[in-house]
């Protein structure tokens, strides 16, 4: 099985760590330069087995392009093997802690108030915002 994916990328980092785990069962990682619309066509063409992306992204190429691709959504073992993490992360400078937590502060406010989810299902016709454990 193979996919492609750019260095540094999420979606290659949970390939590369997948891979780290399972020796005996390894996707075979191609790295490119191309663009996404380049990496979707390579799978579309058989070029690559399969991409790991987000669905909202997902949703945007296919409205965008009208690609012969199907969404399968990773679930069960595969989904915690290969997702568990999600790799995107707010960078921040070490000595901006009231920056980090009024940003922090923020965003818990617009998901608990509801902003979120109006803006992403106006968006991605779904809520995919984070919840929070108080």
């Amino acid at each position: 099985m193979s996919t492609v994916g750019s260095i540094g990328v999420n979606s290659t980092t949970a390939i590369e760590d997948y891979n780290t785990h399972h020796p005996d069962h390894q996707i075979t990682l191609n790295y490119s330069a191309e663009d996404l619309k380049s990496q979707l066509e390579g799978v579309e063409s058989g070029k690559y087995d399969f991409l790991v992306m987000d669905k909202p992204m997902f949703e945007y190429y296919q409205k965008e392009y009208n690609m012969d691709l199907v969404e399968k959504t990773v679930s069960g073992d595969l989904a915690s093997d290969l997702l568990s993490e999600p790799y995107s992360y707010l960078i921040f400078a070490q000595d901006q802690k009231e920056l980090v937590d009024n940003v922090n502060a923020a965003l818990k406010e617009v998901v608990e108030d509801g902003t979120s989810k109006a803006i992403n299902e106006k968006y991605f016709d779904e809520d995919y915002s984070p919840t929070y454990d108080d």
